[in-house]
């Protein structure tokens, strides 16, 4: 009886292996797609409507209560640096485009964390997190106007 109940967290734990390896592919692979963003889908990323307060509460006390903290830090490192290196092909350095690519850098936070915590959240709230890297919810580049791409610093 004894080695049963250990075999069974053995494999409980084999499986935890499996779903935590499966979660880590996911979000290198959404890394990824972040990788061949052109800054002005950086840009446009960054005008559109963030998710809920409610959501990303939610996705933090996750992070939080699963102890993923590290992994976090790690993730918010690398879509730090994507879109650091992103940047630096715009040709306008105006507030208006920091304050763009920050709402972008902090949304493509999130969409990640949602990737990594996602079997612990809601699907809604996972679809929420995610609707801003939809292409069906991405304006095109003329309905959010080139201003913002081409606007000098004043």
């Amino acid at each position: 009886m004894r080695f049963e109940g250990r075999t069974s967290v053995l494999i409980s734990n084999q499986w935890a292996a499996i779903a935590d390896a499966d979660r880590f592919a996911s979000v290198d692979a959404f890394l990824d797609v972040l990788a061949e963003l052109a800054a002005d889908d950086w840009l446009t990323i960054g005008t559109l409507r963030s998710a809920r307060p409610q959501t990303t509460a939610v996705l933090e006390e996750t992070i939080a209560d699963r102890r993923l903290e590290i992994d976090a830090w790690t993730i918010r490192d690398a879509v730090e640096t994507l879109v650091f290196l992103a940047r630096r092909g715009l040709p306008s350095r105006s507030t208006r485009v920091h304050r763009a690519m920050i709402r972008a850098r902090v949304t493509a936070e999130y969409a990640a964390l949602a990737i990594l915590a996602r079997h612990w959240l809601e699907q809604s709230d996972v679809a929420e997190l995610l609707l801003p890297f939809s292409t069906r919810h991405r304006p095109s580049r003329r309905q959010l106007g080139d201003d913002l791409i081409h606007r000098r610093s004043r």
